[in-house]
């Protein structure tokens, strides 16, 4: 696979729920960094409920009650961002031999080397094929972390609610089995621009499927 140069994430505010990444180069953008730019987002921004005066240190304690928003076709999905290491750009993948078909290869991450996933494979969706513009996420849990391309990384979201009963509203498609990805959703966040599911990392990482490719 060729080399792709970093691209930008558009700073576009989406909703008052929302707070877009900072315009940074995505080579890899890690945690720290982010919850950098949520502050500088924040700052002089009362319609978000914080303290203008927040740190990265407060911001922490909201940790658990922000999503990193992304999209894989045309549906709207979130992490958790205490589940996501890193965010960047289509890295270099160097392909392997006799794996399934949804891995793609693996990468350098930083000195580590990944597994890359392409999570619409996994899920059993359409495949129009990888595109530069597609966005990487490191998700882990206490005992793997992979990387997943996304088609775009909307944001970073706040809330305080989610909907344990989404599996009663979820986005129904033609053209993906709804069983293969919504039996990894574990709630949702209904905002202007749609329904956000969340995506339980802890059981999509401990899938025996993805387990077996995963890094320690």
């Amino acid at each position: 696979m060729p080399d792709i140069m970093p691209e930008t994430i558009n700073k576009n505010h989406q909703h008052q729920f929302a707070v877009p990444l900072a315009a940074v180069p995505l080579a890899a953008v890690p945690l720290e960094d982010i919850l950098n730019d949520i502050d500088k987002e924040l700052a002089g921004k009362a319609s978000y409920g914080f303290n203008k005066n927040s740190s990265s240190s407060n911001t922490g304690c909201f940790k658990n009650s922000q999503y990193i928003k992304f999209i894989l076709q045309d549906i709207l999905m979130a992490f958790p961002l205490s589940a996501v290491l890193e965010i960047g750009s289509l890295p270099r993948i160097t392909r392997l031999p006799n794996l399934p078909d949804w891995i793609l290869g693996v990468s350098n991450i930083r000195g580590e080397i990944i597994s890359i996933v392409d999570i619409k494979a996994f899920f059993n969706m359409s495949r129009p094929g990888i595109k530069r513009t597609q966005r990487l996420i490191i998700i882990h849990n206490m005992e793997i972390k992979i990387g997943i391309l996304a088609d775009k990384i909307m944001g970073i979201i706040f809330s305080e609610h989610i909907d344990k009963e989404i599996q009663n509203q979820i986005y129904k498609r033609t053209d993906c089995d709804p069983g293969s990805w919504t039996s990894y959703v574990s709630g949702g966040i209904s905002l202007p621009d749609g329904l956000i599911n969340i995506i339980d990392v802890n059981k999509l990482l401990s899938d025996p499927k993805m387990n077996a490719f995963g890094t320690d």
